[in-house]
């Protein structure tokens, strides 16, 4: 039973805040600064998304569907577009090994910035109806350096702090 649970994958909850974390600059689709698995990204995180929704879409709040939808959509969208160039450089990682340098392709981090502000006011008022009342009451009255901490660990506090609710 509890092996079922690892083998399912993330629950709609958990896409939700990845979501709104997304959106909102808590949590980055491509981490590294030359874009280089941006594609790659955005197609593991879209079907993540089509998962969650094939798996629970049916009783999923309409106002969440919509937002999961429109974000798989638009990252399958996004994986049209080159994430980043090969610049025909290359850097040693190791003695013997050397990896590619790629420049970030700005159309690609523009349609991006895009999905982000189109989805905006849609996350917005999610993360408010269901999870800031929590966030803020249980962070509410913690000094920065401790709410800075809980970031870290749990992706609804860095939310709330993009949003500038704590």
């Amino acid at each position: 039973m509890m092996l079922g649970r690892w083998l399912r994958g993330p629950d709609a909850e958990t896409i939700t805040l990845e979501t709104i974390g997304m959106i909102k600059g808590a949590k980055e689709l491509d981490p590294s600064k030359d874009n280089m698995t941006g594609n790659v990204s955005a197609e593991v995180f879209a079907k993540k998304i089509d998962k969650v929704l094939r798996r629970e879409g049916r009783v999923l709040d309409k106002q969440v569907r919509d937002l999961l939808i429109q974000t798989r959509d638009g990252l399958r969208e996004l994986t049209k577009t080159e994430a980043s160039f090969d610049t025909g450089k290359f850097v040693p990682v190791y003695p013997g090994v050397i990896m590619p340098i790629h420049k970030p392709n700005p159309e690609w981090k523009a349609q991006l910035q895009d999905l982000k502000s189109s989805l905006n006011e849609q996350a917005d008022s999610i993360f408010n109806q269901t999870f800031a009342s929590d966030v803020v009451a249980e962070h509410g009255g913690k000094p920065t350096a401790e709410v800075e901490r809980a970031a870290k660990r749990d992706l609804s506090v860095g939310i709330a702090m993009k949003m500038g609710q704590l």
